[in-house]
């Protein structure tokens, strides 16, 4: 999944879970829609943005807006370790993830 979709899966469990708090006892609610951690709330949404979302709870609107990822670093073996898809099972391998990017890196012998 494109971390896109996971943010909007993510606004959506928020939204899912705090509608029970809108209606109870027919009394109105008093909470109100937030974004994620990754997001920043702004004025309004740019036609065709799929980066910004609205978010509605018990009447109230707010436009969530997706924080940059400005993280540009790719993940590299230590000198003289090659990168593998997978393992070896006679060898010795390490993970190294760098801005969401893993490899499995193979230990030179």
């Amino acid at each position: 999944m494109t971390l896109s979709i996971l943010r909007r899966l993510s606004a959506a469990l928020l939204l899912t879970l705090t509608l029970s708090a809108c209606v109870e006892d027919n009394h109105l609610c008093d909470a109100e829609p937030a974004c994620n951690a990754d997001q920043n709330v702004v004025e309004r949404c740019d036609e065709g943005d799929d980066t910004c979302h609205e978010n509605t709870l018990c009447g109230s609107t707010i436009y969530c807006q997706d924080i940059p990822n400005e993280c540009a670093a790719l993940p590299q073996c230590e000198a003289d370790d090659a990168e593998v898809e997978s393992c070896p099972t006679d060898a010795s391998c390490y993970d190294v993830t760098e801005c969401g990017a893993t490899i499995t890196c193979e230990r030179a012998a």
